[in-house]
């Protein structure tokens, strides 16, 4: 009998430098996606989108409305909170084949709809 064995998911490690303190910081990314990174120093929130291959396409200030702890957290953007032609663009984001003109339009929707905050 046949085991099928799963490969280790691949991790990166990032410097991220804060967009409002300037402060520098290293995570650990190992799956693609959105994520917001909250600087220890100054508490800014940061939202971090990754390509199938964890390339870091975006890394932009965000304001949130409720503050989360210090450090890395992935975020979800399925479901019916986020209409269709968004996650198109968001998955063009995340397989890296979006403009930098979608990503930016990508970012004021997700303003706009509150889900950044």
């Amino acid at each position: 009998m046949m085991q099928r064995v799963e490969p280790e998911a691949k991790a990166r490690l990032f410097k991220l430098r804060c967009k409002a303190c300037g402060s520098e910081h290293a995570i650990e990314a190992s799956k693609p996606g959105y994520a917001v990174f909250v600087c220890s120093s100054c508490g800014a929130h940061h939202l971090l989108i990754f390509d199938h291959d964890l390339n870091l396409r975006a890394f932009e200030p965000v304001e949130v409305v409720e503050g989360l702890p210090a450090g890395y957290h992935p975020v979800s953007l399925d479901g019916d909170s986020v209409p269709a032609t968004l996650r198109e663009v968001l998955a063009k984001v995340a397989a890296g084949s979006a403009s930098l003109e979608e990503v930016r339009l990508a970012f004021r929707i997700l303003k706009r709809l509150n889900l950044l905050g």
